[in-house]
C-alpha cells in the first residue's frame, strides 16, 4: 500500500478522495488548516495534520515519506483577483517547494478545472494539447498553477488533471441547482446560444485520479526536444455534453419531477447577476458564487473536453448512465437531509 498526502481534504473532492484511498487500504495524511474542521476525516483513518502552509519545513514534514500527493485546495471563488492567485497559484508553489526539498519527491497531481483551457469553440471538444486560452480571473489563475507544475518537472514528478463540472458527494454548490429546481420547478440559462458542458461525479473523478497517481504521464522536464503538448495533462470527463437546459431537467428527473421550466436570460440581465454578486461580496467580505467572473465564464462558447486520452491510458468509460447518476447523487442528498 502508498502513503498519499491530500490536500484540500476537507472539501468534498477531497473527502471523496480520502475516504476511497483509506477504503484501498492506504495510509492517508491531510495537512489543514483546523484540525477541529477535520474531524470526521480523523474518524475515518486519516492522519490529520495542522499545518500553516507559509511554514515550508512543517510542509515537508508532512511530505516526508509520501509516495503520492493529490492537491485539491485551493478557491473556486475568491473576493478579488489576489486571493484568487493567493489560492490557486500560491499553494501550488508552496506544496511544490515542499516536495523538492525531499530527497525522493512524491508523484504530485494538481488538480486543476477545464477553466485554465478555456472555452471550446464551434462545439468541437478540447484537447489537452491546444493552447490555453481561459477567459475569467479563476481559469488563469489555475493556469499559473500548472505552469508552476512545468517550472518544478525537473525536480517533481508532476501531472495535471482538468476535471468538467463536477457533481456528486458534499457538494453545496450544485446541491443549490437541485433546491433551487425542486423548490420552483424552474432552471436559468443564459440566451439562446447552445452550449454545452462537459461533467464528471466526484466518484469518477476519485478513480480517475488514482489511476494517474499510479501509472499516469508526467510534465516534461522544461527543454525536452519534441513536441510535448499535452503530455503530463489528463481531461477528465464523461463522453456526454448536455446543454444546461439538458442539465436542468436530469436533475429534475432525478428527483421524480415530470420536467422544469427553462428560464433564459438575455443580456445584459446575466452582467447584472454577476455585478450584484460582486455587490454582495464588497459589501459583505464574503464571496459569492455568481459574480461577474462566473459570468463571464457562462456566456463563453460551450465547455467540452475530449477524455479520449483518459479512457485509452486508464479505460476510462463510465458505464452508467447519465441519468442514473443524477439519481444517486439526489439519493445521497436526501439521505444527508439536504433535499
Amino acid at each position: 500500500m502508498s502513503v498519499y498526502v491530500v490536500t484540500g481534504a476537507t472539501g468534498f473532492i477531497g473527502w471523496t478522495v480520502t475516504r476511497k484511498l483509506l477504503s484501498m487500504g492506504h495510509d492517508v495524511r491531510c495537512p489543514v488548516r483546523n484540525a477541529e474542521k477535520a474531524k470526521r476525516l480523523a474518524e475515518e483513518g486519516a492522519q490529520v495534520r495542522e499545518v500553516d502552509y507559509d511554514d515550508e519545513a512543517a510542509l515537508v514534514r508532512v511530505m516526508e515519506g509520501a509516495d503520492h500527493v493529490i492537491h485539491l485546495a485551493g478557491a473556486t471563488k475568491a473576493r478579488t483577483r489576489q486571493l484568487f492567485w493567493q489560492a490557486n497559484e500560491g499553494l501550488v508553489e508552496k506544496v511544490l517547494t515542499a516536495c523538492s526539498q525531499l530527497d525522493s519527491s512524491p508523484v504530485v497531481i494538481l488538480v486543476s478545472s477545464v477553466a485554465a483551457s478555456g472555452p471550446s469553440l464551434h462545439h468541437a471538444p478540447r484537447s489537452e494539447a491546444e493552447v490555453p486560452q481561459p477567459v475569467s480571473e479563476y481559469g488563469r489563475s489555475k493556469l499559473a498553477g500548472e505552469r508552476l507544475g512545468a517550472k518544478f518537472a525537473a525536480t517533481v514528478p508532476v501531472s495535471i488533471v482538468r476535471p468538467g463540472i463536477v457533481f456528486g458527494g458534499d457538494d453545496r454548490l450544485t446541491l443549490e441547482m437541485f433546491k433551487s429546481i425542486r423548490r420552483f420547478r424552474t432552471h436559468v440559462s443564459a440566451g439562446w446560444k447552445k452550449r454545452q458542458f462537459s461533467l464528471i461525479f466526484s466518484d469518477e473523478l476519485t478513480d480517475l485520479l488514482i489511476a494517474i497517481s499510479h501509472s499516469g504521464e508526467r510534465l516534461p522536464v522544461p527543454g525536452t526536444s519534441g513536441d510535448k503538448s499535452g503530455y503530463g495533462i489528463y481531461n477528465a470527463c464523461r463522453p456526454e455534453s448536455p446543454t444546461f437546459p439538458e442539465l436542468g431537467l436530469l436533475v429534475a428527473k432525478s428527483m421524480g419531477l415530470r420536467g422544469v421550466l427553462n428560464i433564459r436570460l438575455f443580456q445584459p440581465l446575466p452582467q447584472l447577476v454577476g455585478w450584484s454578486g460582486d455587490c454582495f461580496s464588497w459589501l459583505t467580505g464574503k464571496p459569492a458564487f455568481l459574480n461577474s467572473d462566473k459570468i463571464r465564464e457562462s456566456l463563453a462558447d460551450s465547455w467540452i473536453f475530449d477524455g479520449a486520452k483518459a479512457a485509452g491510458q486508464f479505460g476510462f468509460q463510465p458505464e452508467i448512465p447519465l441519468l442514473e447518476k443524477f439519481e444517486e447523487v439526489t439519493l445521497g442528498y436526501r439521505k444527508k437531509g439536504w433535499l
